[in-house]
């Protein structure tokens, strides 16, 4: 097994939707000091599946894009593992490689569990299961809150799920009632209230209630982290918006990461940098 990377061996990734370095498609590895297989052992175990897992160990930055037709997926399991290659949390790393390599007897499992060809972890009180191939939802019991019936389905985030019927999307909440029609092209997990949708190529955003809070306007957009989030204009320049969809930070750079702790990593050209909320530059 290759060992796991540091977090001095974890440089920032840029955004990319080739990999002809990797074995995970559409994921950019190139730069990475080592070989990648356990962060990608760790990624396949934890069920990131056409994801953008946004991982930082200490300050360090690690990006991923891939090139599916659905990468809104993000962030919504990234909180599980989020600093378990910090030197700090090695004992925590140790731990969950243990149970990614020696996973409970069969006997452990709840009985009805047997019945899918997929359990996911419980979260918000429900697990993401599939049968036959379609994705659904159960509660702790077994009971299908969700009946299996969909073609691919986000684990559930601050209690609200999205889920894909053939080519469109649609959203659920934890009691399985349904917030939103099936009329998404795409769509990503809640966060801060808030969670991206696209229609017609562009991307805005849906509350709570499953109302469009910010309209589709954005060529892409992310989830919101302190009251901002990245979005992208029709040229591909990337900026920060408010809860309004007001610029905050113009569309100026290559590529915006969220903000953490009063500051965000952005790439201009070939420069990595941190800015604040004001657009002043903080650090290298």
């Amino acid at each position: 097994m290759a060992p796991s990377p540091t977090a001095d061996e974890m440089p920032v990734i840029t955004p990319n939707r080739t990999s002809p370095e990797a074995n995970i498609p559409g994921i950019l590895v190139s730069g990475m000091k080592g070989s990648p297989g356990s962060l990608q052992k760790v990624l396949n175990d934890l069920s990131f599946i056409n994801s953008v897992p946004d991982i930082r160990p200490g300050k360090t930055t690690i990006m991923f894009f891939t090139n599916a037709r659905h990468f809104l997926s993000a962030y919504n399991r990234v909180s599980c593992i989020r600093n378990i290659f910090h030197p700090k949390y090695d004992f925590m790393k140790k731990i969950l490689m243990l149970f990614l390599l020696f996973p409970l007897p069969d006997s452990y499992a709840q009985k009805w569990e047997k019945k899918y060809e997929f359990v996911d972890n419980c979260i918000c009180g429900l697990s993401k299961v599939k049968k036959d191939g379609k994705i659904g939802y159960v509660n702790k019991e077994g009971v299908e809150v969700i009946k299996p019936q969909y073609d691919e389905g986000l684990t559930f985030n601050e209690g609200y799920a999205a889920v894909r019927l053939g080519s469109k999307w649609l959203f659920y909440d934890s009691t399985g009632k349904a917030i939103t029609e099936a009329i998404y092209d795409d769509a990503g997990g809640f966060k801060s209230g808030f969670a991206v949708v696209a229609k017609n190529n562009l991307y805005g955003y849906i509350n709570a209630s499953g109302e469009l809070a910010i309209p589709l306007q954005f060529s892409y957009a992310r989830n919101f982290t302190e009251g901002l989030a990245p979005a992208s204009n029709a040229k591909g320049y990337w900026g920060y918006i408010d809860i309004k969809g007001d610029w905050i930070v113009k569309p100026l750079y290559d590529f915006t990461g969220e903000f953490e702790n009063g500051e965000a990593r952005v790439i201009k050209g070939n420069k990595v940098f941190y800015i604040d909320r004001q657009n002043k530059v903080l650090h290298d």
